[in-house]
């Protein structure tokens, strides 16, 4: 794998069930996303970013207003492809794509929710300029407190 060549682009709609495929079995550990995932591929207004190699994704984020908030639904590396810096390049087309909907969406912040254990994702955010706004008033399904993050889009 030359982790340069991968490409971060728009999700294409043929690719929506391997990434519900992908992000059901990286979020089990969380609960049973499955139906949340596929409502969310395919809702007009939720922007999907894809990693592929070869063609096949291996890493995808999605963004999103909700309640008139921004939010990062869900964001996932495959095994095999983490720690090579695919998971900052996803945040950071994610992010662009909710700045290129800032007005529409009227939001000027992004929120997103994180398992406290999982702490190289927690790490991710904070090195994008995310802070905590609330650790542990919920739980996910597995059990893990769930953290809350904010950062300004612009």
């Amino acid at each position: 794998m030359h982790v340069a060549s991968l490409e971060v682009r728009a999700l294409r709609p043929l690719e929506r069930a391997a990434v519900e495929r992908l992000g059901s079995a990286l979020f089990a550990p969380y609960g049973d996303y499955a139906a949340a995932l596929h409502d969310w591929l395919r809702s007009p207004s939720v922007r999907t970013v894809v990693v592929a190699d070869q063609g096949s994704p291996v890493g995808f984020a999605m963004v999103s207003s909700v309640q008139g908030k921004g939010y990062l639904l869900g964001i996932g590396v495959a095994d095999g492809y983490r720690r090579v810096g695919l998971g900052k390049r996803l945040l950071e087309a994610a992010l662009e794509q909710a700045r290129s909907k800032r007005k529409r969406w009227g939001i000027s912040w992004v929120d997103l929710d994180v398992a406290e254990d999982n702490t190289a994702a927690v790490a991710l955010f904070e090195g994008a300029g995310f802070f905590r706004l609330k650790t542990g008033a919920e739980r996910y399904k597995g059990g893990q407190a769930v953290v809350t993050m904010r950062r300004r889009l612009v």
